[in-house]
């Protein structure tokens, strides 16, 4: 994969059309992604979500509405992300609620050090994917 988490994020999109769940805010530049084919947004006011005050603000773009909810003190983090595909039968919705966070994360360079085991195969991810379709078939 490539070297950064935005460069990873953009490659399992296009090359295997998987989209992660959050993976907005993942990104370097968050406001920027979210932002992105944004048609209108709304100011909501002032509500709870992981029981803190958060500004609550609305955003439609094409097939979708997304709302999210920023905490009003003094550090403006997510506190709750809610998407409704409105075009989609059902109407499919996700709420994610963002309790904790950790901002400064200790991690060791070396936890990113991939250590195969022995007789491991390296394998690509498109060929496990088509193993999987190819055990369960095209229609199941």
């Amino acid at each position: 994969m490539p070297g950064t988490i935005d460069a990873v994020l953009d490659r399992i999109a296009s090359d295997y059309g998987v989209v992660l769940p959050l993976s907005d805010l993942l990104y370097t530049d968050p406001y920027a992604t979210l932002m992105d084919g944004v048609l209108y947004g709304k100011y909501l006011g002032l509500h709870q979500a992981a029981g803190v005050a958060c500004h609550h603000l609305t955003f439609g773009q094409d097939g979708m509405e997304w709302q999210i909810w920023i905490d009003a003190g003094a550090q403006p983090l997510p506190r709750k992300l809610a998407i409704a595909y409105w075009e989609d039968a059902g109407v499919p919705q996700y709420q994610a609620v963002l309790r904790r966070w950790t901002l400064e994360a200790k991690v060791a360079p070396d936890e990113f050090v991939f250590k195969a085991p022995a007789g491991a195969k390296r394998m690509e991810l498109v060929d496990l994917a088509k193993a999987a379709l190819g055990a369960a078939g095209p229609d199941k």
